[in-house]
């Protein structure tokens, strides 16, 4: 008898007290928690449903229900390192599946890790994993993107490159608010360095012209190229790449451009924006070099301000210097397919 009079009074001494305290949602993501059908997903994330057809926002009570086939369920959080780019060791097999697509693929344990490399909106890169596949070319995904200090993770599924482009510009334009404006091409891809470089893949970059530059400034004639082009192997696969100064007459941009070597010289070439400058001759005192493969000190690396360590390689790394003034090199990261600047001087 005790037991069905406490019972009543338990359940309405629970309904009177206050709900668990939430987890603060972190103050870089509370802007978005005034957007419509965002919700929290913990203190360093926030989600959003977007309609697989068409990219609308889902609202309304059920709105997280559905499947990666009727929905993207888009995340935001907190951090400036892709999760998914902790899972690539370096010893990935790579398959250029063409349309600008790499598959990289490393056994692990009984299961097989596949993800996809490609270059989406506005020049953000995308890796996308495999969580399964029905085929080649059909299968669920989670796709990320790294934005400055947050990234943004998607899942959905996918039947062709074209299902993985536009889902990329749907998440991509809910982030920033509008889609992005500028045509990609494939000819040319800007990796994701921490460096806010403009996004490239233009087709109008032209070398600039090495016996203009000999005639033009006296410190360039003790090289053969001018210190304008170089050869190295940045990405370690036995191959000379070239590293060149070049300009977009069509835009009065400058920039630099690293075009990965073939072995077939009939195949598209593979080529990265590293710098796109808006100024049209700021080429006139930048110079290229190679630097030896080891140990180099910096002070400052990509965006990041008084990051200062010491970065050890075994592929040569391409130094990029301004004559008379400061110094900064590139490295490819095999791990993360991305070319990382370091600054070793002021």
């Amino acid at each position: 008898m005790l037991r069905f009079i406490l019972l009543p009074l338990l359940a309405v001494l629970a309904a009177c007290q206050d709900p668990p305290p939430q987890r603060p949602v972190h103050v870089m993501l509370r802007p978005y928690l005034l957007r419509p059908g965002v919700d929290p997903a913990g203190g360093n994330a926030v989600v959003v449903y977007l309609n697989r057809d068409d990219g609308r926002v889902r609202e309304g009570p059920g709105r997280a229900a559905g499947t990666p086939w009727t929905t993207l369920r888009v995340l935001v959080g907190v951090g400036a390192t892709l999760p998914s780019s902790l899972s690539l060791r370096g010893d990935e097999r790579v398959t250029d599946e063409g349309d600008g697509f790499e598959r990289l693929e490393r056994a692990s344990g009984s299961q097989v890790l596949s993800m996809l490399r490609f270059m989406g909106p506005c020049g953000q890169e995308v890796l996308a994993t495999a969580w399964s596949n029905d085929s080649p070319s059909r299968g669920i995904y989670r796709a990320e993107m790294q934005m400055d200090e947050l990234h943004l993770q998607y899942s959905y599924g996918a039947e062709s490159h074209a299902d993985h482009l536009r889902f990329a510009a749907w998440a991509y334009a809910w982030y920033m608010g509008r889609p992005c404006s500028q045509q990609q091409q494939n000819s040319e891809r800007v990796p994701s360095t921490g460096t806010r470089i403009a996004p490239g893949g233009h087709r109008n970059w032209e070398t600039v012209s090495i016996e203009g530059l000999k005639k033009q400034d006296e410190w360039r004639r003790a090289s053969p190229t001018a210190f304008a082009k170089v050869s190295l192997d940045m990405n370690g696969d036995g191959l000379k790449d070239e590293a060149t100064l070049v300009i977009d007459r069509a835009r009065h941009h400058s920039g630099l451009r690293v075009c990965f070597g073939k072995k077939n010289p009939n195949s598209p070439s593979k080529c990265h924006i590293l710098v796109d400058d808006d100024l049209e001759d700021s080429y006139d005192d930048m110079g290229l070099m190679v630097r030896a493969p080891g140990c180099h000190d910096y002070n400052t690396v990509n965006d990041l301000v008084d990051a200062s360590g010491k970065i050890c390689s075994r592929t040569p790394a391409l130094n990029y210097f301004r004559e008379g003034s400061s110094t900064s090199f590139f490295l490819y990261d095999q791990k993360t397919g991305r070319f990382n600047r370091y600054w070793d001087s002021d």
